[in-house]
């Protein structure tokens, strides 16, 4: 069961309110509740009324920290607070004030903070991470390689681009390769996305409900993942443009983070090594750089909370253990059972009294100190910066004028 709450205006044309209902029943056919709320009336016509309008509480009680993030904004405090008591997964929302904080705000709620341009993006996510691999101009399932290149928008622009310039390629290899990293390679990095932010909807709600539930190691695993394959189809880009732009550089040698693929890049096409290498640009290739190699040649990157100790916390082992006493916690336990217990109920109370001040992080080695890495929270950003580059390298592949606007992330 998932729960969203809507606090935006959705305008739906006759089109989304059908892909809107085909998409939630087949959903509650596979066994998965979606739950629409709204603060607003949205009505679909008779018999179709998807949302539930709600009244936002007048009164509220939240704590200092996410007040001090609402930045006294008077609508925010009441969406968060009907959240917080109705188990709300996701808020979608055009407030401006929650946007701008929704990453520095999600670690003290556990709540997914979203535009309205991503609900359906969120309703994909619940689909994927259960297999449902809906594609909706055709109102049916269908394999995930053909779904990625017919419902996400970002590859379903690629192909058709790719399909409408491909015969300008003259070289069959080079054309195969550039079809292989759309159809093969593209699809396991969105699928790693889809299953990273469905896993972290489940630790979002496992933390809400103080469940001790948790998808760290399978959320690792698709973190790790879509590192190592967004960077897989980095080199595999530079090994297009270094067939052809006749780099002569070796497979090994080529990569964006390579010196001699910059220099020969630079020396004979400029343009496109000027377009494509802005600071923006190398900053992130170098961060990527370093996050793939740990995951590829160190350990495996396990994203975690980052804590910070309270007064409480700091308590002594004979503090807890008299509050537990007190508490009437140990009561139904044998004199033996609690010589057990007792060290991990001390811990368990420990760690609960300490402060999360952030979440979804790693830790990067770096090439001078250490630092910590938002990976969660980057994910899409990561996305952006790839079909930048993407949509960079086609202009120029196929010598499109005008130049292609900028994909849909989404």
């Amino acid at each position: 069961m998932f729960t969203i709450l809507l606090n935006a205006t959705l305008n739906l044309s006759i089109h989304d309110q059908f892909e809107l209902e085909n998409h939630t029943e087949i959903l509650k056919t596979n066994g998965i509740n979606i739950s629409l709320l709204t603060v607003k009336d949205i009505r679909l016509g008779p018999e179709k009324d998807f949302f539930t309008t709600i009244t936002l509480p007048t009164d509220y009680s939240l704590t200092d920290s996410i007040l001090e993030k609402l930045n006294k904004d008077t609508i925010s405090p009441r969406i968060i607070s009907y959240a917080l008591s109705h188990d709300v997964d996701i808020i979608v929302t055009d407030n401006k004030k929650l946007l701008k904080v929704k990453y520095d705000i999600k670690h003290l709620i556990n709540i997914v903070i979203t535009s309205s341009k991503q609900f359906f993006d969120y309703l994909d996510i619940i689909s994927v991470g259960n297999n449902i691999f809906l594609v909706h101009e055709y109102t049916q399932c269908f394999g995930f390689n053909l779904y990625c290149s017919k419902q996400h928008p970002a590859a379903k622009y690629f192909f058709d681009l790719y399909s409408k310039h491909a015969n300008s390629i003259a070289n069959p290899t080079t054309k195969n390769e550039i079809r292989n990293i759309l159809l093969n390679r593209y699809p396991y990095i969105l699928y790693a996305r889809y299953l990273i932010k469905y896993h972290e909807l489940l630790d979002l709600k496992n933390l809400r409900n103080n469940s001790l539930e948790a998808s760290t190691m399978i959320t690792g695993y698709h973190v790790n993942a879509f590192y190592l394959q967004i960077w897989g189809m980095l080199d595999h880009l530079a090994k297009i443009i270094s067939a052809i732009y006749e780099l002569d550089i070796s497979e090994i040698g080529s990569g964006f983070s390579s010196k001699k693929f910059k220099t020969k890049l630079k020396t004979k096409q400029p343009e496109l090594h000027s377009t494509i290498y802005t600071s923006k640009t190398e900053a992130w290739i170098n961060t990527l750089a370093q996050i793939r190699h740990q995951a590829a040649h160190n350990y495996i990157h396990l994203p975690t909370d980052i804590v910070r100790d309270t007064p409480d916390s700091k308590k002594t082992d004979h503090e807890i253990s008299e509050i537990l006493k007190t508490s009437g916690e140990l009561d139904d336990l044998d004199e033996e059972t609690k010589k057990i217990l007792l060290p991990i109920l001390i811990n368990n109370w420990r760690i609960d009294k300490r402060e999360r001040i952030g979440s979804g992080m790693i830790s990067v080695k770096g090439k001078k100190k250490p630092f910590l890495y938002p990976v969660i929270n980057s994910i899409d950003y990561e996305l952006e910066q790839l079909n930048n580059i993407l949509k960079i390298i086609f202009n120029f592949v196929f010598d499109l004028q005008p130049p292609s606007e900028t994909p849909p992330q989404h």
